[in-house]
């Protein structure tokens, strides 16, 4: 009796152990999510030096300084057209399938006096960045609620075991 209670407590640990893997696995996306992009682009001008490790003058940090400065307001520029871009084709789109929703209406009806059912036109709809970080955040808390559920269980089992 006491070697299958010592059995089963093992396997109980063993498990547990497992799930808490998952659960750092998780809680790691997590956190990764919650980490400002920016913040991990940007770099320290002030600690940067030369191949020859002598450390930059004033006149380098400030040329350095300006040259990031540039590259990220070109990076946001290229964002803003690349946003644009998208909003007119989803524009279009959208008027396009207004014009077909239209002339499809604009028919008459090919039986005698029988109505033609409307075929239902589903659009998709592309999630945006923010919204796809949100889905996964929201994902991977729920795997992470099961989770603890299932370590909450098996530990009040392996108790019982001990008794």
């Amino acid at each position: 009796m006491v070697a299958a209670c010592k059995k089963r407590e093992e396997w109980f640990n063993k498990e547990i152990q497992a799930k808490k893997k998952k659960e750092a696995a998780l809680l790691k996306k997590l956190a990764a999510f919650d980490k400002p992009k920016e913040e991990e682009k940007k770099e320290t001008v002030a600690v940067r030096t030369t191949k020859d490790k002598k450390k930059m003058t004033k006149k380098e940090l400030e040329a350095e300084a300006a040259r990031l400065k540039a590259e990220e307001e070109e990076k946001k520029r290229k964002q803003a057209a690349e946003e644009e871009a998208r909003r007119k084709a989803e524009e279009e789109e959208r008027k396009r399938k207004e014009e077909e929703e239209k002339k499809a209406k604009e028919k008459k009806p090919a039986g005698k006096g029988k109505p033609v059912k409307e075929e239902k036109v589903e659009e998709v709809v592309e999630e945006t960045e923010e919204q796809k970080i949100e889905r996964e955040k929201k994902e991977i808390n729920d795997q992470l609620k099961v989770l603890q559920d299932e370590i909450e269980v098996f530990n009040k089992k392996m108790v019982g075991c001990g008794e």
